[in-house]
């Protein structure tokens, strides 16, 4: 049945009403209208009983209970009267007996399996929420009216139902702080997730940049202040950790909340977590506090200008330090001390390794005893990357930055797994820098290093190196060339279409390179590798090249995948060189054979990072695909999925990693697909890491 409210306080909601009329033999014929009664009698009920009864439950109760009240099923009888002219208005009698009920079970206030009281909607939410995390809430009778949020992760879930009520989502979150239990809803949130729940519930903005462009600086540095003492008593989490935005937001506003009442309503509270966390994303990036420190004050008494802050910054290691450096000036007001005691709150619970200076930072790793990542699931990449260690050091050279390159395009990799939308949270995160042997801090700080690497002579290790180490045969080709992401350049791309893998791409110049000759080239040094003569399908990007001799003489047959009088030859081909079987639909051929578009805006930093280096980030692309393609063929039923998908299912989430002197301890995520890790024998195995002499990486199940 529809719900109906009487006013804000009360509200009667009614699941299904069934009636079942007795009537004595002979009514109906002795009536002829009965039948037209008791459908307007089932009619008034549907559209008037839940609203009549909610009125006279407000006038029996008041409106000093906000307690929820959830009972599973009521039986009554009611006599009808079907040669009554008033048979139509009989939804307020019957809503009159309802109330009644309803409101003797209140009184009692008994509770059984059939009748759940909570003290408030936000309770009722908050336990939802809970049950929900755990996976028990959809078997639970009194979650009915949140069905059709059953379809989607439980994460996602929680979120949609907060966010559909913000004033009550909000007072949920602030319900499970004080109980202690926020941290469990959030062990199942990801990224996203908290990020509705912060900008439904609690009016975050989308751009960090804007956190404090509407407040005036004396009310920002105000509740800046209330907000640090609370960070102070108990930081949220590690500083390793640093970059779950949201979630820390999720946990800031709501211990902040639970102190200075009102905070959860006033957006200026609101700004202000934005801003610092902002901001301690932007000092814990830098690796020497005293640099962090020097430079908050010197911005802060105006000793230097903003330009040049940002300057030091990212020459430090901060990406993008803009919006918090600008935040610095609005809520310090001058006041160098006390931008200066803001930072030390900031920076308190940083690890070891975070204030070694950049002169020793090889040594950072081995003093970190343990850390919190919110991407443990980063290593269940590693042997994949292991085993592509012999591209990246090959790319790499033997020259005097050769470690420190091969280090960076590990770094770069790993970040990539993780998808471009997740490269603020990644680029800082110890776990990867630990995993990749790259201590630079973040990405940018690799930039210099990579200044010797010769692009042209890594692309050809991997064209040579990438086949055998994948186990591709290279007998079934397909060329497209594809618009790098947010920048006004084309590259060529190679796929191998058994294996599913990219092994040749190479930037493209309109002015000087020629289609023809870049895949000539390409062909020649495929066959090298793999010992076959391949299958060629060209995309129409590529199908003015046809007719071309010099392809011709290099592959079995070369077909356009636009042509439509070539399908049954394109299903031949993928047959004969074992890309499909027999059976395969026309839908999984169409996905097979399509533009690489989407997994490229997935793993390109192109719409980011303009200014990141092209040809370094098309080859990090490739690396990090085969890295995933690695990992997902080792999962059972997962060989065909997208990056976004291997990435968002098993890479992401809370995990705990202990770095000893011989191995590294990780407790792997809570994921909704851990079975698939097990049964795949994944979530308990231990690897070997070259670049870091050898160490073995422990990968455990989360504790129960």
């Amino acid at each position: 049945m529809s719900e109906s409210a009487a006013n804000a306080d009360t509200r009667v909601t009614m699941e299904r009403w069934l009636n079942t009329y007795i009537v004595a033999d002979g009514q109906l014929m002795r009536h002829s209208a009965t039948g037209n009664v008791l459908r307007r009698i089932d009619q008034c009920v549907a559209e008037e009983m839940p609203r009549s009864c909610a009125q006279i439950l407000q006038q029996r109760m008041g409106s000093g209970d906000s307690a929820v009240w959830r009972i599973r099923e009521l039986q009554m009888n009611f006599a009808v009267d079907v040669s009554s002219p008033g048979a139509d208005e009989i939804a307020q009698t019957w809503g009159d007996r309802v109330a009644a009920r309803i409101a003797e079970i209140v009184d009692r206030g008994t509770e059984s399996d059939g009748v759940l009281r909570f003290a408030n909607r936000a309770a009722y939410l908050a336990q939802f929420a809970l049950d929900l995390s755990v996976g028990s809430a959809w078997g639970k009778w009194y979650y009915g009216e949140f069905r059709s949020l059953a379809a989607l992760t439980r994460g996602r879930a929680i979120a949609e139902a907060l966010a559909q009520e913000p004033e009550q989502g909000a007072q949920s979150i602030l319900h499970l702080a004080r109980s202690g239990r926020l941290d469990e809803i959030l062990l199942v949130l990801t990224e996203n997730d908290a990020q509705m729940i912060c900008k439904q519930c609690f009016g975050f903005s989308d751009d960090s940049s804007s956190s404090a462009g509407f407040h005036s600086s004396t009310v920002l540095s105000s509740w800046s202040g209330r907000l640090l003492e609370v960070w102070n008593d108990e930081p949220m989490r590690l500083a390793g950790s640093a970059q779950a935005t949201f979630h820390d937001a999720l946990r800031w506003i709501a211990r902040g909340a639970l102190r200075f009442p009102g905070a959860e309503a006033d957006q200026a509270a609101c700004k202000a977590v934005q801003g610092l966390l902002e901001l301690r994303r932007m000092l814990a990036a830098i690796p020497s506090q005293l640099a962090a420190d020097r430079m908050v004050r010197d911005l802060a008494q105006k000793e230097i200008s903003i330009e040049e802050a940002i300057d030091q910054a990212l020459k430090q290691g901060a990406a993008f330090p803009e919006s918090a450096l600008r935040f610095i000036i609005q809520i310090a007001g001058g006041d160098s001390d006390w931008a200066s005691q803001m930072t030390a709150v900031l920076l308190r619970d940083r690890m070891p390794s975070s204030f070694a200076d950049s002169s020793n930072e090889a040594h950072s790793a081995s003093v970190v005893e343990s850390m919190v990542t919110l991407f443990g699931g980063i290593f269940l990449v590693g042997p994949a990357l292991v085993n592509l260690n012999e591209i990246v050091e090959a790319a790499a050279g033997s020259g005097e930055h050769a470690g420190d390159i091969a280090s960076y395009l590990r770094f770069i990799a790993l970040t990539k797994c993780l998808g471009s939308q997740r490269l603020l949270e990644s680029m800082g995160d110890p776990a990867l820098r630990l995993l990749s042997g790259c201590h630079k801090s973040l990405l940018r700080d690799g930039i210099e290093a990579c200044s010797s690497l010769d692009l042209a002579r890594a692309q050809t290790f991997l064209a040579r190196c990438l086949p055998r180490l994948t186990g591709c045969d290279g007998e079934c080709l397909l060329a497209e060339v594809i618009r790098l992401p947010s920048l006004q350049r084309e590259a060529i791309l190679v796929r191998d279409l058994a294996r599913d893998e990219w092994i040749y791409g190479t930037l493209l110049s309109p002015e000087i390179d020629d289609p023809e000759e870049i895949l000539v080239s390409a062909l020649d040094r495929l066959r090298e590798s793999t010992g076959n003569v391949p299958h060629l399908l060209l995309h129409s990007s590529l199908s003015r090249l046809a007719k071309s001799p010099a392809l011709q003489s290099r592959v079995h047959r070369l077909l356009v995948l636009d042509r439509e009088e070539d399908s049954g030859e394109l299903a031949e081909v993928l047959l004969l060189t074992r890309c499909i079987t027999a059976s395969t639909p026309r839908e999984k051929i169409a996905c097979l054979c399509g533009a690489s578009d989407a997994d490229l805006a997935y793993l390109s930093f192109g719409s980011l990072w303009p200014d990141f280096d092209v040809g370094l980030d098309l080859f990090g692309t490739l690396l990090a695909r085969s890295a995933l393609k690695g990992f997902a063929r080792r999962l059972m039923g997962f060989q065909s999925s997208s990056p976004e998908h291997l990435s968002r299912n098993f890479l992401e989430g809370f995990g705990a990693v202990r770095s000893l002197q011989d191995r590294i301890e990780v407790e792997l995520p809570r994921s909704s697909l851990l079975l698939v890790l097990q049964l795949s024998g994944l979530a308990r195995q231990t690897y070997a890491v070259p670049w870091l002499e050898g160490r073995e990486v422990c990968l455990m199940p989360p504790r129960e």
